[in-house]
């Protein structure tokens, strides 16, 4: 289409005083489109420019319009724009929450004194509501009930980020947003809870209502209370028509990321005839771009909209013509997105692909340096992106040395492979910039911290005046004393420690993201932080050269070494997410994730069959289920597939992909899900490279992992059930400080080499072993074929998963490995003290089995107390032992669980090695085992007879290997 034709098109569309439906393809000129759109209505003095309402999703999308639409007025000849741009300042262009706060302004209901209410993020209120629920509302119910309800819900599950928080958490931001709890099941009274998702849909409804109420009582104003304030608003017909009557057209940019209540925001006001004239909806957007499913973005709505504005009489516009990428590309786009395989997806929610156009605009440069090439593996390997990653700064190099001039970035689903890609630009001396054009770190990170800490340089009341203008003094109860106790540790040279408890500090990361809602701005925090402490000790020693290290962040030599910050030049590459890329384009564009990903089903809310969104507590049995539009998997394959479209559609000269197939076939990402096996249907324009075969060797289930047989509850399956202990009298079940002893004893090992084995080292790996052989069942481990092996290995591979302990083309191995360590570990051959005997744990009834004995005593027990100095503090020690039993109920054993790696220790000094690390230990706890069974069990008998140390690593079943053990001189 000519400019001339261009003009016409939008003249008669303009004309029609229809809604207008338009669907722009990537790289298609909608921003263009608009601001036509907007000069043509003021021109044809249809509106002014204080009637005409422009609705985008960020600041930063609705300050580029704003820009266009003023340039764009400037040029025009007429009155009309000439007015328009002296009173420019009266526009009506922003985000959805500017115009909400701006309209609840003139509500009698929502004054603008209400909405002026103390600034709150959900995810606060999530966090104060969740703590409120578990305190009030959990403690109300029978406590064998609670425990049995936070068993069959894997309460403890991921650590300190524990799984089910995570998903109550996003659950819960998507039904505050929506004002509304459409939960699958419902939720059930509190009598009536049957089962582990009916628990978590009571909890979630629990902590929503929660949320409603401390907003309400704390006059608060969140993003989300924006919008839903402004659609309980709009049902005033009155204050309808107010608003209404404000605006002569309403244009609604990138319209695929609405919802539900946005969306019925802009249809009570704008679709309503109510008055003699209606206002001109013009709604814009691309459903193929709907990628911020996580956020709450629903494009089934946005499907729905298109429908129902139809049914109006709406014109449709759909532009076609691609404006940003040559024709090398887009030949190879429309060959992707045309395939039946790929198409199928699309056309699952009423999507359809229409192949883009080519244009003039954007010229092929002739040689290698235009088009698209694919790197491939034929294998699943970790190491294949890092092969692929020094390829790509290879190719990034030569294409930058013929046109140094070209922009250029490196796009991924996960923050993992750009951290690869960063090693091989640096290794290459190639600078780039993680996040370089967003967020403005220097307004919003730097200068809150430079005079933060510049505030340090201060007496103490004005110091703290200058530091609470800042965000790094948001939500401290005691600001005072929190500002001296930092103050403290500056003026002591204690940087490292000074800095650590900023960057652990999220509030005024939580604030930056209110600012800017994108999850990329937590690895900027992350980055400056880890720019600051990587420096201590060499160029920042103190307070001085911390503020001036500060200071120099906004300004950094561009000759410097190319490294990875955010802060870097406009001509570094640069690495960023898919999401953070939309809108954006690029010379050369890398997609460098060709990984699996396991969060593809991890959404809050899912569709039943009415096209209804619904907020499912157990995936699998709302998939099994007939109320759904289709699977989980198939509803976020069209998410998987629009993140592929949005990354493909960055480059205007040079494409470069790489793709090999996926880990687990159940989780492929997008480039495995999609790309890879269409590869050998690519056409000739496309260039080819095989990766060289990285694989480790791995043997992997392509069905995924099995299912647990069914199999009775062990004895600990249940924590309702009653301990298998006796009273403990004064002694507490579980101490919530846990100290660990690092001094104990000899050991007797067969001749051995203590090799390391592809079992990580470190305390994660010793906390997952631990909590397993606290929990499992010994007596269904005499094999690593039983029900109870392989519940393990479940477990295994789900807290590998969530922890990213081992890369993912590990973790099947190294879960294996464990379960291989848990098995020995119950089969291991335990010598008894006065018998020729040897016992297993397997072969030990669980009443017999103290596990996580706890103790808590002092001088008067211990010896290694008595033996300290002289203190006016009465001196205490609590711990636990992993474990006690007995094989008699008179002869009582302490054992304990060592998952160190001992590569490095010769087996000629093993000796010396266990007696320098272990001696306290098992000294300790024999003396407070002896202690207890003498006040608990008073002449009986009952004695402590020797103490194990299981070096978990070396175990084998049915030998001694691995295990040290000592006999007690008291009995």
């Amino acid at each position: 289409m000519t400019t001339e034709e261009e003009q016409a098109h939008i003249r008669k569309l303009i004309q029609s005083g229809q809604h207008l439906f338009i669907e722009a393809s990537a790289g298609s000129g909608k921003t263009t489109r608009l601001v036509n759109l907007v000069a043509e209505i003021i021109a044809q003095e249809k509106a002014t420019i204080s009637q005409i309402l422009c609705v985008t999703f960020t600041e930063k999308a609705a300050a580029e319009l704003k820009a266009r639409i003023y340039e764009k007025l400037r040029s025009m000849p007429g009155e009309p724009a000439k007015r328009a741009t002296e009173n420019f300042s009266l526009n009506a262009i922003g985000t959805i929450h500017s115009f909400c706060l701006r309209s609840l302004g003139l509500s009698k209901l929502y004054s603008l004194a209400r909405t002026q209410g103390e600034g709150v993020s959900d995810s606060e209120l999530f966090e104060e509501a969740r703590a409120w629920v578990y305190r009030e509302i959990w403690t109300q119910l029978d406590a064998d009930e609670l425990a049995r309800h936070l068993h069959e819900s894997d309460f403890g599950s991921g650590g300190n980020n524990r799984t089910f928080d995570q998903a109550l958490r996003s659950r819960a931001l998507w039904c505050f947003s929506m004002n509304s709890l459409p939960l699958s099941p419902p939720a059930p009274e509190m009598s009536a809870i049957a089962n582990a998702a009916e628990f978590f849909n009571f909890t979630l409804a629990a902590i929503v209502r929660r949320m409603h109420e401390i907003a309400e009582t704390a006059n608060s104003m969140s993003f989300s209370r924006m919008i839903t304030l402004m659609a309980e608003a709009v049902k005033d017909s009155d204050f309808a028509a107010t608003i209404r009557q404000s605006y002569h057209y309403a244009l609604i940019d990138e319209f695929q990321d609405t919802d539900e209540i946005q969306w019925q925001i802009f249809r009570t006001l704008f679709l309503a005839d109510l008055q003699s004239r209606k206002t001109i909806l013009v709604v814009v957007g691309d459903p193929k771009q709907a990628i911020y499913k996580f956020r709450g973005a629903d494009v089934f709505v946005y499907l729905r909209a298109r429908t129902e504005l139809m049914g109006l009489g709406a014109l449709t516009d759909e532009l076609t013509r691609n404006y940003r990428s040559v024709p090398e590309i887009l030949h190879y786009l429309n060959d992707f997105f045309s395939d039946p395989a790929t198409a199928e997806v699309w056309s699952r929610a009423g999507i359809s692909y229409s192949p883009a156009e080519t244009n003039d605009k954007v010229v092929s440069t002739g040689d290698d340096s235009s088009g698209t090439e694919i790197w491939y593996a034929e294998n699943y390997s970790q190491q294949s992106t890092k092969v692929f990653c020094a390829q790509a700064a290879d190719r990034i190099s030569a294409i930058r040395a013929a046109h140094p001039d070209w922009t250029i970035a490196v796009i991924a689903f996960k923050h993992r492979t750009l951290a690869v890609m960063a090693d091989a630009l640096r290794a290459r001396a190639v600078e780039y910039a993680y996040y370089g054009e967003k967020p403005d770190v220097r307004r919003l990170d730097i200068e809150h911290l430079k005079v933060f800490v510049d505030s340090f340089s201060h007496e103490t009341s004005l110091g703290l005046a200058q530091a609470n203008t800042t965000v790094f003094m948001l939500g401290q109860t005691d600001a005072l004393r929190h500002y001296e106790y930092l103050g403290a540790l500056l003026h002591q040279g204690k940087i490292i420690n000074f800095l650590q408890a900023l960057a652990q500090n999220f509030r005024p990361l939580h604030a930056i993201l209110e600012h800017d809602a994108d999850p990329v701005e937590y690895h900027a925090w992350r980055t400056l932080f880890e720019n600051l402490l990587n420096r201590c000790g060499k160029d920042i020693v103190d307070h001085f050269t911390l503020r001036k290290a500060v200071a120099q962040l906004k300004d950094r030599d561009a000759a410097e070494a190319a490294s990875g910050d955010m802060l870097r030049s406009a001509a570094a590459v640069q690495l960023l997410t898919v999401q953070s890329s939309k809108g954006l384009d690029w010379n050369l564009v890398v997609l460098a994730d060709g990984e699996s990903d396991k969060r593809w089903r991890d959404f809050p809310f899912f569709h039943d069959a009415a096209g209804h969104a619904v907020v499912p507590a157990d995936i699998d049995a709302f998939d099994s289920g007939a109320d759904k539009l289709m699977t989980s998997s198939e509803e976020s394959q069209i998410t998987q597939l629009n993140l592929l479209y949005v990354a493909l559609t960055r480059a205007k000269h040079k494409l470069l992909i790489f793709a090999q197939p996926a880990l687990h076939v159940a989780n492929p990402g997008p480039t495995a899900a999609f790309l890879y096996d269409q590869i050998p249907k690519v056409n000739k324009i496309v260039t080819l490279h095989r990766l060289p075969d990285a694989t480790t060797a791995v043997a992997i289930d392509s069905n995924g992992p099995a299912e647990p047989s069914s199999v009775e509850p062990g004895l600990f399956d249940n924590p309702a059930a009653p301990l298998p202990l006796p009273q403990h009298k004064d002694v507490p079940l579980r101490i919530l400080k846990r100290e660990s002893f690092s001094s104990l004893s000899k050991a007797d090992f067969t001749a051995v080499e203590f090799a390391d084995d592809i079992l990580p080292r470190g305390a994660e790996t010793g906390q997952l072993l631990h909590t397993l052989l606290e929990t499992c069942d010994f007596s269904g481990l005499k094999s690593k074929t039983t029900a109870e092996a392989n519940a393990i290995l479940q477990k295994t591979r789900a807290a590998l998963e969530i922890s990213q302990l081992v890369e993912d083309d590990m973790l099947e191995a190294v879960a294996n490995r464990i379960l291989e360590i848990v098995v020995q570990c119950a089969n291991a051959s335990l010598p008894l003290v006065d018998t020729a005997k040897h016992t297993r744990l397997s072969e030990l009834p669980q009443t017999n089995l103290w596990r996580e004995m706890p103790f808590y005593s002092s001088a008067d027990t211990h010896a290694e107390l008595r033996r300290m100095p002289a203190s006016p503090v009465t001196r205490i020690m609590t711990g636990f032992m992993d474990m006690v039993f007995t094989p008699n109920d008179m002869d009582y054993y302490i054992l304990d669980y060592k998952s160190n790696s001992l590569a490095g220790v010769a087996p000629a000094d093993l000796d010396d090695y266990i007696k320098l690390h272990y001696d306290k230990q098992r000294e300790i706890y024999g003396e407070a085992l002896q202690r207890y069974l003498q006040e608990l069990y008073p002449e009986s008998g009952r004695r402590v007879r020797g103490c194990y140390f299981l070096f978990l690593r070396y175990l084998k079943s049915g030998e001694t290997t691995g295990v040290q053990f000592k006999e007690y001189a008291y009995v």
